[in-house]
């Protein structure tokens, strides 16, 4: 009987060069995938449910992931399934299968995270995603990936690392403030290909708006200039909170 270290193993030998089956790729070629690339606090998942609610054409990717759901969690991110025996037993038939459309297993917690076709059900497709999750992605055979930036005014996002702050591990805070300054520091160091929103105190809608217009029409140059402003007064706010 297979164990869930075996299964972890067999799942990521399986996943190196992963390719998902001829119709999974054909489905893909219909849909535009929508990453939204920022920090955590900048209201990403708002932004995404606002716009769903605006547009019927825009869906939110929900993979899945047998790691532990994180206190104060987004639940619309991840389907979080059970680190267990049946379950990496599925996953790795599915894998077998090319029935997924990706899969990982992180190198340090054995965790599995992927997605199936059924996330990916709206003609745009909108995606929590880090910068080093990109590439794999870029990999697929989207009709078109317009990649968009999400910076907010540090002192809006320090409203909302207090209310955060209150709530949860003050070490894993600390390691997310690490990985939001790579974030940004990446996004920075981009070019045309990648849009930017603002996501201050204004209402949600107007953010969400703004969103959609720059997926369906392009973004402006001002969005562009006011992103890359918002992102440096953040960065500069994260490197200072992470010297304490």
């Amino acid at each position: 009987m297979s164990t869930v270290e075996h299964l972890v193993d067999e799942i990521s030998v399986l996943a190196d060069g992963y390719e998902a089956s001829n119709e999974i790729a054909d489905i893909l070629r219909q849909r535009e995938l929508v990453p939204l690339i920022g920090p955590f606090a900048v209201g990403k998942s708002a932004i995404m449910n606002a716009t769903i609610e605006l547009d019927s054409e825009f869906g939110r990717v929900r993979s899945f992931t047998t790691r532990p759901q994180r206190p104060n969690e987004d639940g619309g991110t991840y389907n979080f399934l059970a680190h267990d025996t049946p379950t990496l037993g599925q996953i790795r038939d599915d894998v077998q299968g090319r029935k997924l459309v990706q899969v990982i297993v992180h190198p340090t917690t054995g965790n599995v995270y992927g997605s199936n076709i059924d996330s990916y059900g709206a003609p745009y497709s909108m995606l929590d995603t880090m910068p080093t999750s990109l590439p794999g992605l870029e990999v697929l055979p989207f009709r078109r990936i317009h990649k968009v930036a999400i910076a907010v005014p540090p002192e809006v996002w320090q409203g909302r690392l207090a209310e955060r702050a209150g709530n949860g591990n003050e070490d894993d805070l600390r390691k997310r403030v690490r990985e939001g300054v790579a974030n940004l520091e990446w996004s920075l160091d981009q070019g045309q290909d990648l849009s930017w929103v603002v996501n201050g105190d204004r209402d949600i809608r107007d953010t969400a708006g703004e969103l959609i217009s720059t997926i369906r029409n392009g973004g402006s140059e001002a969005s562009v200039v006011a992103g890359r402003i918002a992102a440096e007064r953040l960065v500069a706010t994260m490197r200072a909170i992470e010297q304490f």
